[in-house]
């Protein structure tokens, strides 16, 4: 056997070597049947040893695996296989990572905290660096993390060093060595005889696992233990497939974007020698990949440095992609630019109807019965709830110079939309801990960013204390870009000497809340529901609770907001797509493919009901998930939403791109992910209540109709609250026409009602009471859990703490929404620039309460 592992033991060389070749063995050559022989579980270690499985009920055991490690690849795999197939095992699994590298661990959410990293390092330099004795360190291990472990832990993990393992070895716990890599990598040579009788041991224990990743590696430990551990191939597990290798005379030696090593060198070099009786010549992998998929990037007029930069980038990027990689990438660009060349219509031979679901406006709106109920049925689930804003977005298209969501939401308190969000998770944990008696409950919070905005979105929140969230409730996941592909033989583009890459799109967010565990986690915890919103619409919290009852009164693994829609409105179109053979599903079409869809039905198009919308209600991409269903769905596709491209074509045979292209992925588009079982819903609410944004500069907002522009977005916000203090019985003046740089809007009463004040409607309207008139001038903020029992303003009036304010009658001067001269404009802050406008507090009058709010 050739042995390259040459930290642990020696190469075999010489009479050695020419033994080897006598026997008549060498790898290789018994082809796929030695890899089924040598892969089998029967008649390894692990094999003899006793399972003890006890279950109550039909309880499901919780499995908590602590790990250590120098680099997370194999930890990764283990982690993977095992909370992926855990339900198959009926075992909730969960990892709690201590990996060290920085990049590598975020893939699987494995990343050791900052200050654990700190201490694991410093006990481990004690060792390496300052030589002191295994059993000193091993001590100050157990002293160190002991009862901790005992707590928090039911099993102890090592895969890359193994020998780190040695040090856990006195806390007398259960663990699992998962060998990637030889027993003896990083041991000093003095204390190898030590732990290969540890290691000797631990195979034997009928406490302990110990695993290869690869045939080669469960060779070498027979070899020198001579006992056979198992084999999991964690690629199998992925693929429903077992590898059988094709080329028998050949060997890989090499991961992609790791030429020129040493050990490639020593392999050639040897073969070239040998070649008159070594029958075997030796691979790396990019020669493979470039046949096929590559090869046009490292033409031979290519300069080294540049070679080794695009391989930097694409080892970087195959790490990124979910499904496959980069291979897969490229293999499904290929399938679909195929489709998208011969025309194919992915909508072709399905009938659309119109879908299930819930009509909360008009009669069943706000202030109805109708919502009512499903407000207080969902105001139960807020404690098993989870949320995810999809913030990808620079400002620069709206002439804001940041992120999107530290634009100001509206002027009066400068509130910018992620502190809002924030405050809105807030409010809604602070009353799930009252409703559970929980007083540590936390609310998730992931925020999808991409590369643009991910370093300014963590520097904005902790910069602001995480709006008064707690860092370990708030997760980034961050979005990478893919390859642009210049072809229909999906060739990757590449400008400058640098892969060419663009935008995925927000389907994105179902594959990073399953690469970083996030949703099987957040199952593991109990928690229920998903909820998913976008970066600039301050409204989305105000049917929330609305959503979450009509979900669990319907049993909706996906609900969809959707607005009345007008036919022919530029939004995409909720239906029920029905196929020949019958099976059907609720999904979105966007607007430019459903008026061709709705032509083949009897309708003749997109016609208009009785109600004068169209039958068909309008996506916001607004999205709640039943999360236990949603982590399977995702499972089931290793996080892959399926994807689409739109090549612009240069020719009429569609064999040219007039620019690059990628593939594209909505997350809109998750029930393509669901089974027949699964009851995808839409819950249709009035537009008032549920839909704004600043999705337009000025310049393209004063030719659109609406202009979804700052300004626009503000005074939706102003006229969704004084409808609310009008259901509870407000009397508040009508609003006027205001302009600023061209753009139209009609503001009055500016009424701020802050998260903390209500979350609902049914529990607004308990907090307002008696007669309530408020002039249009005037301006109004209710923070905190106040009661209003009679108010007459004609003026401002800010209203905070605990308390109710009985019979108030407030007259001043006020807060004017006033135009900021062009003299000026450059001078005042970005969220001002693209307004216009800016508020002038000439008199407000303050109060904070302290009492019984009731």
């Amino acid at each position: 056997m050739l042995n390259v592992h040459i930290v642990s033991q020696r190469l075999l060389v010489g009479k050695d070597l020419e033994q080897v070749r006598a026997a008549g063995w060498l790898p290789g050559l018994e082809g796929p049947a030695f890899l089924r022989l040598h892969s089998r579980w029967q008649g390894t270690s692990e094999d003899a040893k006793k399972t003890h499985r006890v279950l109550e009920h039909d309880a499901v055991p919780a499995l908590r695996i602590w790990q250590f490690d120098d680099h997370t690849a194999l930890a990764g795999e283990a982690k993977t296989m095992l909370t992926r197939f855990g339900h198959a095992m009926k075992v909730r699994v969960r990892f709690l990572g201590n990996s060290f590298p920085g990049n590598v661990c975020r893939n699987y959410d494995l990343c050791a905290q900052p200050e654990d990293k700190e201490l694991l390092q410093g006990l481990l330099r004690r060792y390496y660096k300052d030589k002191q004795a295994f059993a000193t360190v091993a001590a100050a291990f157990e002293e160190a993390l002991g009862q901790r472990l005992s707590r928090e832990a039911d099993v102890l993990m090592c895969s890359q060093p193994l020998g780190w393992c040695r040090f856990l070895i006195n806390l007398r716990m259960p663990m699992l060595l998962y060998a990637g890599l030889p027993v003896m990598w990083d041991v000093p040579e003095a204390d190898r005889t030590g732990w290969a009788a540890d290691f000797a041991d631990i195979l034997m224990s009928q406490e302990h696992v110990v695993i290869a990743n690869s045939v080669f590696v469960a060779r070498e430990v027979q070899w020198q233990f001579g006992v056979r551990v198992p084999t999991l191939r964690p690629l199998g597990l992925h693929t429903n497939a077992m590898h059988v290798p094709v080329l028998n005379a050949s060997v890989l030696v090499s991961r992609f974007g790791t030429s020129g090593g040493l050990s490639e060198c020593l392999l050639e070099k040897f073969a070239a020698v040998n070649r008159h009786w070594f029958p075997l010549h030796f691979v790396q992998m990019e020669s493979l990949l470039f046949a096929e998929h590559l090869a046009h990037l490292f033409a031979d007029d290519v300069p080294e440095s540049q070679k080794k930069a695009l391989l930097k980038q694409l080892n970087a990027i195959d790490g990124s992609l979910p499904g496959g990689g980069l291979k897969g990438y490229l293999d499904r660009g290929r399938s679909l630019l195929q489709e998208a060349q011969a025309g194919v219509n992915p909508f072709a031979g399905l009938v659309p109807s119109v879908p299930e679901g819930q009509q909360l406006f008009g009669e069943t709106g706000p202030g109805s019965p109708t919502f009512a109920a499903a407000e207080e049925l969902g105001m139960a689930e807020l404690s098993k709830c989870c949320f995810c804003l999809v913030a990808g977005g620079l400002g620069e298209r709206l002439g804001f110079p940041g992120i999107k969501i530290g634009i100001v939401t509206e002027v009066i308190t400068g509130t910018t939309f992620i502190e809002l969000f924030c405050s809105y998770i807030l409010a809604c944990q602070s009353y799930a801990r009252t409703d559970t008696g929980d007083s540590g409950l936390l609310l998730p919070l992931a925020i999808m960013t991409s590369g643009d905005t991910h370093d300014k979105t963590v520097h904005m929140m902790r910069e602001n204390a995480f709006f008064g969230m707690v860092e370990e409730q708030v997760h980034f996941l961050k979005q990478e870009k893919v390859p642009a592909l210049v072809d229909v033989d999906a060739h990757i583009s590449a400008k400058d000497g640098c892969i060419e890459t663009k935008p995925h799109g927000h389907g994105d967010i179902h594959g990073l809340m399953h690469q970083r565990g996030l949703a099987n986690r957040w199952v593991e915890e109990g928690r229920r529901w998903f909820f998913v919103f976008q970066d600039t619409n301050p409204l989305h919290f105000r049917i929330l609770c609305a959503l979450l009852g009509v979900s669990a009164k319907n049993g909706y693994v996906m609900n969809s907001v959707a607005i009345p829609r007008i036919p022919g409105e530029s939004i995409g179109g909720i239906c029920r797509l029905t196929s020949p053979s019958g099976t059907a599903m609720t999904l979105n079409v966007e607007y430019n493919q459903l008026e061709p869809l709705l032509k083949e039905t009897s309708a003749g198009g997109d016609i208009p009901d009785d109600s004068g919308y169209s039958p068909y209600p309008g996506n916001i991409n607004v999205l709640l998930f039943h999360l236990p269903r949603y982590s399977e769905c995702l499972d089931g596709s290793g996080g892959i939403v399926p994807e689409f491209i739109n090549p612009k074509w240069a020719d009429p045979a569609k064999t040219r791109f007039k620019s690059s292209s990628r593939l594209e992925c909505m997350m809109q588009d998750f029930p393509r992910l669901c089974g027949p079982g699964d009851k995808v819903g839409v819950t249709q609410v009035e537009r008032w209540i549920s839909k704004t944004s600043v999705k337009n500069n000025l310049a393209d907002a004063v030719k659109k109709n609406p202009p979804e522009c700052a300004l626009t977005c503000e005074a939706d916000l102003y006229s969704c609250n004084v409808r609310l203090l009008q259901l509870a019985g407000a009397d508040i003046e009508e609003p006027d026409e205001v302009s600023f740089l061209g753009i139209h809007a009609k503001i009055g009463a500016k009424i701020v009602l802050k998260p903390s004040f209500a979350i609902s409607v049914v529990q607004l309207q308990k907090k307002l009471k008696g007669r309530i008139a408020i002039s249009k001038r005037s301006t109004l903020v209710l923070e905190g859990d106040v009661v209003v029992d009679g108010l007459e303003l004609d003026g401002a009036l800010h209203l905070a703490g605990t308390g109710c304010a009985r019979g108030l009658q407030v007259q001043n001067r006020g807060v004017s929404i006033v135009g900021i001269p062009d003299s000026e404009l450059a001078d005042a802050s970005p969220s001002h620039q693209i307004r216009g406008y800016k508020a002038d507090i000439l008199e407000m009058t303050s109060r904070h309460l302290e009492g019984d709010a009731g």
